[in-house]
């Protein structure tokens, strides 16, 4: 029996490194993996290094920009490289081993929590999945991760010291850099410390330099852009039309398949004995209100898919149930991990959006996005938009390559490899005061890119709009139907036009287009 507890004891200790081990295999494994969002981050960060400013189409300035903090880095690798998309996809997978590494340290965690801590925060196919997808994922869970352990170091010690002030206020402040809706999480905690802590005088400086570092980027926003957010508020979460029962199954099929649906119950809030401690369960427990509503709203419409709207947030999951969960650790830590192993092999093998629920009482049946492609399959639609990049430009350098070509596409990645084309494109081309410009777009462009089920386009309005031009006559397909399995589209196209017509978009998002 001793001998028994010994090599449970044994296997505990080892669980977090082993984590470790298994998120960088299978970020191997997902390497073929890259959102094409994350192309369009690129392209802004070669244009910025290039000197053009933080700008998609040269003399534009208008965000599409998510994560300022993720474009900044990207800048800063774009000084050494002209694959500033591949290099961080390379460093990504940093971020949270780091983060979870010290947020381990901050908050001191015996080997019991530290092996359920790192089994939830690291080895989710989705932490791994989006470590590798090149978008700001792997940099807010790392910061999450910090700013969770900080708050439960400051939970247990019952006291706030100037030093765990700064620090949580300095890593709100760059996770709000991160991703702006990271202040559902981040705000409740700090107004609860200001509140408990008001007599202080280090709570108000750290607000001060939260709030600062916040109004780096909204400033320069405001200013360069003309805008505080980035077109997405307005296009995604700003379309109330998109149906709500698709963010309803999207939380509900990740409470399955993260194995959450089975702890949440487990766990039980104490009652808190210190003032410090009872402020930031109360304030964990609002933030918590605060996220479950906002994913009722955001998760499936604004995040795409592999639960990335989740995410980030792992690490603080795992460290409020090893808080709440203290007699469980061990078989909760095994259960997690024999859990996440087998949507490994899920997410593998059928595809990046697992959903054990198409249908629930109340919310009838639901598409989600990518439930059988799987990153392999994603892998190889990415390298198509590079060989299609390629052929774009020669097909032009043979036709006209003393002007500039406009073309109009559905995937903005691609323009990272057409930075000398002007690319029309929904987040990049969206301005305020521009109704119906989706035809006069396509009217524009020497090039129009369709992607649909078989030989039906997304839009056969549009389609016909562009063959209807003057030029249809010579109007041509440049390149076969590719094939390209996605759950929602199987060809991509792209047609060609001689004889564009003359129209320009607003250099910033609130210009008016005549």
């Amino acid at each position: 029996m001793q001998a028994k507890g010994v090599i449970i004891a044994g296997i505990i200790r080892l669980l977090p490194y082993f984590s470790i081990a298994v998120f960088l295999a299978v970020c191997w494994l997902f390497r073929p993996f890259v959102a094409d969002d994350a192309f369009i981050v690129g392209r802004y960060a070669l244009n910025a290094a290039d000197g053009l400013g933080l700008v998609y189409n040269a003399g534009e300035q208008v965000s599409a920009l998510t994560s300022p903090l993720h474009a900044l880095f990207e800048v800063l690798l774009a000084q050494f490289t002209d694959d500033p998309v591949a290099a961080y996809r390379i460093i990504a997978p940093v971020f949270p081993v780091l983060g979870v590494i010290i947020a381990r340290r901050i908050a001191d965690l015996d080997p019991g929590e530290s092996a359920l801590f790192f089994v939830i925060a690291l080895t989710s196919p989705f932490m791994a999945l989006w470590s590798v997808g090149g978008l700001e994922t792997p940099m807010l869970a790392g910061l999450a991760a910090v700013f969770g352990g900080q708050v439960l170091a400051i939970s247990r010690a019952s006291v706030a010291q100037r030093r765990d002030i700064y620090l949580l206020a300095i890593f709100a402040g760059l996770m709000f850099l991160t991703r702006f809706d990271s202040v559902i999480v981040t705000l409740p905690v700090m107004l609860s410390l200001a509140v408990v802590c008001r007599g202080q005088r280090d709570i108000w400086i750290g607000g001060v330099l939260a709030l600062m570092i916040a109004l780096s980027w909204l400033v320069f926003s405001y200013v360069f852009y003309g805008d505080v957010f980035p077109t997405s508020a307005y296009l995604k979460l700003g379309q109330p039309d998109l149906p709500a029962k698709n963010n309803i199954m999207m939380v509900a099929n990740f409470l399955v398949v993260s194995g959450l649906i089975l702890v949440l119950p487990m766990v039980r809030v104490s009652r808190s004995d210190t003032p410090i401690r009872r402020a930031l369960l109360v304030s964990v427990l609002i933030a918590g209100g605060l996220f479950v509503a906002y994913a009722f709203r955001a998760s499936g419409q604004h995040m795409m898919f592999g639960y990335r709207f989740f995410v980030p947030y792992l690490p603080v999951f795992g460290m409020i149930i090893l808080a709440a969960c203290g007699r469980w650790r061990h078989p909760l830590a095994l259960g997690f991990l024999a859990l996440n192993v087998l949507v490994v092999w899920v997410v593998a093998s059928v595809g990046m959006n697992p959903a054990p629920f198409k249908r629930l009482v109340g919310v009838g049946p639901v598409r989600l996005e990518l439930v059988a492609t799987t990153p392999s399959d994603y892998g190889v639609f990415i390298s198509g938009l590079k060989q299609d990049a390629v052929d774009l430009r020669a097909d032009w350098q043979a036709k006209d390559p003393d002007r500039a070509a406009k073309a109009f596409v559905y995937t903005g990645g691609i323009g990272y490899w057409l930075r000398d084309f002007y690319i029309y494109e929904t987040l990049v081309s969206y301005r305020k005061n521009c109704e119906r410009t989706t035809s006069l777009r396509i009217a524009a462009s020497d090039y129009v890119q369709q992607i649909g089920k078989d030989i039906v386009p997304v839009n056969p309005a549009l389609v016909g709009f562009f063959n209807a031009r003057r030029d249809a006559a010579t109007a041509a397909q440049i390149k076969p139907d590719r094939r390209i399995f996605l759950d929602r589209f199987d060809v991509i196209r792209y047609m060609a036009g001689p004889d564009p017509i003359a129209f320009k978009l607003p250099a910033r998002i609130n210009g008016r287009c005549f």
